[in-house]
Order: structure tokens, then sequence, then C-alpha cells
């Protein structure tokens, strides 16, 4: 019986530390993002998010050069493919 009360005071003991670990991470994030609101209000963050935009801008257009290149890449397959084919039934006949 004294066994179980031990275990149920070690298992209320470590639900409290997960618990204060949890709200120490809350209040430590929250603090965090009040201090970035803080620096984008007072425009200290300006130079960061023109770079971010320009970053995000240029992924998206080599992101879009990928994809047309294997657009392109894969029209050209297809030409081949089909000329291939065409030139393989002339020769059949």
């Amino acid at each position: 019986m004294l066994n179980n009360h031990k275990k149920k005071i070690v298992g209320l003991y470590f639900n409290f530390l997960i618990m204060k670990k949890n709200m120490l991470l809350g209040a430590a994030a929250l603090a965090g993002a009040g201090l970035l609101y803080k620096m984008h209000k007072d425009g200290k963050l300006d130079k960061v998010e023109d770079k971010v935009t320009d970053f995000a801008h240029k992924a998206k257009k080599e992101v879009k050069n990928v994809v047309d290149a294997g657009k392109n890449e894969a029209g050209y397959i297809k030409d081949r493919a089909e000329y291939t084919a065409d030139k393989i039934h002339k020769d059949l006949k």
C-alpha cells in the first residue's frame, strides 16, 4: 500500500515538473514573440524582412525555372519518342 502511495507522489511530482517546464517554455515563447513585435514596430526588422522577401522571390523564380525546364525536357522526350516511333513504323513498311 505504501509503495503505491509513493508511486502516486512521484508521478504527481513528475507531472508538476512537466507542467512547470511547459509553463516556462510558454513564457519564453511569449517573451520572444513580444520582443520580435517590438523590434518590428520600431522598424529594426525592415532589412531582415526585405532580405527574406527577396530570398522568397528568388526561390519562387528558381522553382518556376526548374518546372519549366522539366516541362521542356518532357516535351523534347515526347517529340523524340514520336519521331523514333514514326521512323520505326516507316522502316517496317
